[in-house]
């Protein structure tokens, strides 16, 4: 059943148009008699526009367009007819703006009969004439990009390739071919060229594929520049089975001239030995389309001929070289090639190991036992293909590239892991696989490994040692004779010679002495300046303990001293020498405390009244006046004035000052509480700072003054005490005023109010 509904389809498809018939851009096509090709209107696969082309293409693989005729100019929108009308030739139309996109004016005949347009099952688009007996114009003529079973390989035929994936328009690269020699231009110039016919299954491939029906073979040309065989009738999908070129090495030239390029390599170009890149920096970007030059003139004695092994020169390996251009080295048809070089280009020095084909051994690598330095004999030449592997205790890698200005080669490892170096010997590596250097411009399978800059050169005579100006053939440190410098000179591994020292030099061998000179000096400063700190420390410590001892001592000669003067019963005007404390005038006195009104006066006690007073300066003080009746107020002062002054201390009542006046003895303190707006952290011991906690300082002394309020109410319960001195909380009850205040004693039967201190 689907066989036939399919047969049924094809009969039902129109495969030909008739002059005035039109296909719309409305999923119109035709398809050729047996369904194997379809002409309609197509977007190309990943297009993000909406640019609408005609073009030919496989019916059940319609991805796949093999002919486009308007490829330089889509329309935009689908609104294009494809067909002819009266005036006899084929064009497509936008039908919305009647404007022309493409056209055949081959068709035109004035005289002639209408055309009839037929799409073959071979693919190809055909015009013919009933007049005529063969087609007027046909697509297989007029390719774009594929050839197809049944064209003809001759000088005529042209593929261009597509723009881009999904641009149809004309690209870079153009292949053209008769039955001699295939050709891929790039913008006029040759990209590929075949060694011979046979390089590609062209002829027999195509040739016996229309014969046998086998339609899906084709030959692209592909946007990226490689020519591309298709087959799809042995196993039934669409398989690449070759595109050329299959490598760099196979396009023309690609190394440019006197370059060789090696397929087996990563990096597969490199100056024949005796050349250099023609333009470094354009080789070292990876263009070397420039080639290689000479690296310097030879002439007489001083050439000769470096044999290359494998080598293939030009478009055929059986022809000789008129130059030496297309060079490929270790090719299965390559044939010795004899290149004339200068001999201080390829052995720079007696020790050289003489090139392994095109690749320099420079110094200090080695291949041989009597070339290079021994330390670095890791090295292996194969003189058959010219090729240079690395021993290593992991295996034997291919050498793919030698840089001695980097003093680096790379080696290919295959399958998992990193090479195992011998770790006596100078060889270090720097970059794992997967890794991209200088020589190195992709990411390869390739391993760097750097030498390490080689000792003086080993000698045995004299003679061994010219080629390293101003050094001599000695025995060295390691029993060996080696070319050791002069005096004045030193070796430099980097640069293969001796250099001169000079003065600069000299300072710069000097320079890390005086930095670690003076290290050493400031560092035995530091430890000096920690000694002297640590010792200054404890002289402090000392002092401050002498200090206090000395003021117990000083407390304990006041102490008895005062004691004189009170069993002496007499406190003279002359005692106030001595007193650290300002005397006040009675008149200044009087006049801060208001001649001691009562409204200033703060209580009464056996020594004597006190008042509240206040300087010029504007510090409001107490004003102690002893009391001349008063025995006891006698003793307070004597005890006051010499104690408090001698023994001045924060934690005591600030004594601002005395007055001595005839029978006028009085004191004057520093009138204040203990809030926090007083300062109460100023009652705390200079030395507790550091350990003591403020916050529970101050909470200490606001539950102590909480505990001798003049009232029992106000006192706290001793359980509240322990709560609150446990507890956390910062929000205690404020205390009453705790110093001199005044109270009345109330009476019913008078009114009369006797002020009593508190």
């Amino acid at each position: 059943m689907p066989l036939l509904c399919s047969f049924h389809v094809h009969c039902a498809a129109k495969d030909s148009l008739k002059p005035g018939e039109w296909i719309k851009d409305n999923g119109e096509t035709l398809v050729s008699a047996g369904g194997e090709f379809e002409l309609g209107f197509f977007t190309p696969n990943g297009s993000s526009g909406h640019k609408r082309y005609v073009g030919i293409w496989y019916t059940r693989d319609k991805q796949t367009v093999v002919w486009v005729a308007n490829r330089d100019q889509p329309l935009i929108n689908a609104t294009g007819a494809f067909g002819s009308e009266n005036d006899s030739y084929l064009k497509l139309v936008d039908t919305s703006s009647g404007e022309s996109y493409w056209s055949l004016f081959e068709l035109w005949c004035g005289y002639c009969s209408d055309p009839t347009l037929t799409l073959t099952d071979s693919g190809n688009l055909v015009a013919y004439r009933e007049d005529k007996g063969k087609p007027v114009w046909e697509s297989f003529k007029n390719p774009t990009d594929t050839f197809l079973p049944g064209m003809s390989m001759d000088s005529n035929l042209n593929l261009t390739s597509w723009r881009d994936r999904d641009d149809p328009g004309r690209g870079n690269f153009t292949f053209s071919g008769d039955k001699k020699t295939l050709i891929i231009d790039k913008e006029g110039m040759i990209y590929w060229k075949s060694v011979d016919y046979g390089q590609l299954p062209l002829s027999n491939g195509l040739y016996f594929a229309a014969l046998l029906g086998y339609n899906y073979a084709r030959l692209v040309m592909h946007f990226s520049g490689k020519l591309e065989y298709w087959d799809q009738s042995y196993i039934g999908t669409p398989s690449l089975i070759q595109a050329e070129p299959s490598n760099n090495c196979s396009r023309y030239n690609f190394c440019g001239k006197f370059g060789s390029c090696n397929p087996n390599n990563k990096l597969a170009c490199k100056c024949l030995p005796g050349f250099i890149p023609n333009v470094p920096q354009k080789w070292h970007s990876g263009d070397f389309s420039d080639g290689c030059v000479r690296n310097s003139i030879f002439c007489g004695d001083n050439d000769t001929f470096l044999s290359l092994k494998m080598m293939v020169v030009g478009e055929n390996p059986n022809q000789n070289p008129v130059d030496l251009v297309h060079l490929q080295e270790e090719h299965h048809d390559g044939n010795n090639l004899f290149v004339r070089v200068a001999i201080s280009d390829i052995e720079q020095t007696v020790r050289n190991c003489k090139p392994c084909g095109t690749n320099m051994i420079p110094y200090p690598l080695s291949t041989s036992s009597n070339c290079g330095d021994p330390m670095y004999f890791s090295f292996d030449c194969d003189t058959t293909s010219g090729q240079v592997s690395f021993k290593a205790p992991s295996g034997t890698y291919r050498v793919t590239g030698i840089d001695p200005n980097t003093r680096m080669f790379l080696i290919q490892v295959k399958g998992g892991g990193n090479p195992w170096l011998n770790q006596s010997l100078p060889f270090n590596l720097t970059s794992p696989r997967n890794s991209s250097s200088k020589i190195s411009s992709e990411v390869t399978d390739d391993v760097e490994i750097v030498w390490e800059p080689p000792l003086e050169p080993i000698c045995n005579l004299p003679a061994d040692c010219k080629d390293w100006p101003y050094s001599t053939c000695k025995s060295a440190r390691d029993g060996k004779r080696r070319c050791l410098c002069n005096i004045s000179f030193q070796w430099d591994g980097t640069k293969l010679n001796c250099t001169k020292v000079s003065l600069a030099s000299g300072k710069r061998m000097t320079l890390p002495l005086i930095v670690g000179i003076t290290s050493v000096i400031i560092l035995c400063a530091i430890i000096f300046m920690y000694i002297w700190r640590r010792k200054m420390a404890k002289r402090q410590e000392n002092r401050q303990i002498d200090q206090r001892n000395q003021a117990h001592r000083i407390y304990t000669y006041n102490e008895r001293h005062v004691q004189d003067l009170i069993d002496a019963g007499e406190f003279n005007e002359e005692d106030e020498k001595g007193i650290d404390v300002p005397f006040y005038d009675l008149e200044s006195i009087l006049v801060a405390t208001d001649n001691f009104s009562n409204e200033n006066k703060l209580g009464q006690g056996g020594y004597g009244p006190v008042f509240k007073g206040k300087l010029p300066s504007g510090q409001e003080i107490a004003v102690k006046r002893l009391s001349s009746v008063s025995s006891q107020g006698l003793q307070e002062f004597k005890n006051e004035v010499v104690l408090i002054a001698k023994l001045q201390h924060r934690n005591l009542v600030r004594l601002y000052g005395y007055c001595i006046k005839g029978n006028e003895k009085i004191l004057l303190y520093e009138l204040g509480g203990c809030g926090p707006d007083n300062k109460m952290l100023d009652l705390m011991d200079e030395t507790l700072r550091e350990t003591c906690i403020a916050d529970q300082f101050v909470k200490c002394i606001n539950i102590g003054l909480l505990c001798v309020q003049d009232d029992p109410s106000d006192r706290p319960t001793m359980s509240n005490v322990i709560k609150m001195l446990d507890s956390e909380i910062t929000n205690l009850p404020t205390p009453k005023q705790p110093a001199f205040f005044i109270t009345r004693d109330q009476s019913s039967s008078t009114s009369y109010n006797r002020p009593r201190i508190k």
